[in-house]
């Protein structure tokens, strides 16, 4: 038990975000009270700026993929593109999945977990073969 600095409630270890700097690895405040805490942020100017910033940042450093995403985004919305359940394990919640940036709208259906596999399998296939990614 732990009781959060933000609210004074006492509560279990696991309602608390894991904090390798902090005693016990646990940050000091509830899970509760962060996510009250971001969202206050995420609405301040300082809060829109940064992400803002953030967003535009990834958009020049990544400029193929951000335009593949809009494109999946457009043809979604037009009914050109329709999702279909994750082609490993049949998820109904799922993400486009870009084997290749420049066929903007060829992608393969996957769901976060199945997706973050893919991308950790093709990274090692890049080093294996002595590719640095970005």
């Amino acid at each position: 038990m732990k009781t959060c600095t933000c609210c004074g409630e006492r509560k279990e270890l696991s309602e608390f975000y894991t904090d390798v700097w902090k005693a016990h690895n646990v940050s000091a405040h509830c899970k509760e009270c962060m996510k009250t805490r971001a969202r206050a942020y995420n609405k301040t100017a300082a809060g829109i700026a940064a992400r803002k910033k953030g967003v535009s940042a990834h958009k020049k450093r990544w400029p193929e993929r951000n335009a593949a995403h809009v494109a999946v985004s457009k043809a979604l919305k037009k009914g050109r593109l329709e999702k279909m359940p994750c082609e490993r394990c049949g998820n109904p919640d799922v993400q486009a999945h870009h084997e290749n940036y420049a066929k903007k709208l060829d992608v393969s259906w996957l769901c976060r977990p199945c997706h973050i596999e893919r991308h950790v399998a093709i990274n090692a296939e890049a080093r294996a073969s002595g590719v640095v990614l970005a």
